[in-house]
């Protein structure tokens, strides 16, 4: 009788008894033993890949916000650049404007204009130029011959009854 299991039941109906041979109880024993272990790797798995999508989420999040402020720098980098490319165009029109002003002045001193040449090589031919025609005038008598005293009497005017 020893490989042998007895199982009883009780219920309403009476007492049944089963009589398990041992080989199926080993077979039981061995099932069960299989699925708590499932159940334990189960159980396991699942705090594993709980823990990895949380660590998985704090990563997501430090990336969303790393890319918050990079896409805020990258705002601040364009409003940036506006700003430096309309100072750029200001100065560009300046420096036409400034061109063009030295273009007439050139003209008016009898220079011809060197539209190739660069801005600081046209301003020191002009400076040049200028102070050369400075000197000319102040090594030119452009007065009066006699120094003006004005008139002395009233004797030089004339009699006329228009002026009287």
């Amino acid at each position: 009788m020893n490989n042998h299991f007895t199982v009883t039941i009780h219920d309403d109906n009476g007492v049944k008894q089963f009589n398990v041979h041992r080989f199926v109880k080993k077979a039981l024993l061995y099932a069960s033993l299989f699925i708590l272990s499932m159940v334990f790797i189960a159980v396991g798995t699942i705090l594993y890949l709980n823990h990895s999508v949380e660590v998985i989420k704090l990563k997501r999040d430090g990336i969303v916000s790393a890319y918050e402020e990079m896409k805020k720098k990258n705002i601040a980098l364009e409003e940036s650049i506006q700003i430096t490319n309309s100072s750029l165009d200001k100065k560009k029109r300046e420096l036409s404007e400034l061109s063009d002003s030295l273009t007439e002045i050139e003209v008016l001193i009898g220079l011809k204009p060197m539209a190739e040449s660069s801005i600081e090589d046209r301003v020191s031919a002009t400076k040049i130029d200028s102070q050369h025609r400075a000197v000319l005038m102040q090594l030119i008598p452009n007065g009066s011959p006699i120094e003006y005293h004005g008139i002395t009497s009233s004797l030089w005017l004339p009699d006329t009854p228009n002026l009287r």
